[in-house]
């Protein structure tokens, strides 16, 4: 999942001079935020839970409904 971006501008004029400033922030995390533990399912059709699997560990392919972490 992508989480939305923040767009900050910020002008400043000060005399003559204008300074213009424009700063974006996203970020990506995955279904909660959460990881799942090793042996936990991490993906599969119709599948919502957490997807990134524990340090050690990948989400390995069984079949098209459950993927596991290994």
């Amino acid at each position: 999942m992508s989480g939305g971006g923040t767009v900050t501008t910020t002008t400043t004029t000060t005399g003559a001079t204008t300074t213009s400033t424009t700063s974006t922030k996203t970020t990506t995390t995955t279904a909660s935020g959460c990881t799942a533990t090793q042996y936990a399912q991490c993906a599969g059709t119709g599948y919502t839970g957490c997807t990134q699997c524990a340090s050690g560990t990948t989400c390995k392919y069984q079949n098209d409904f459950y993927s596991q972490c290994l």
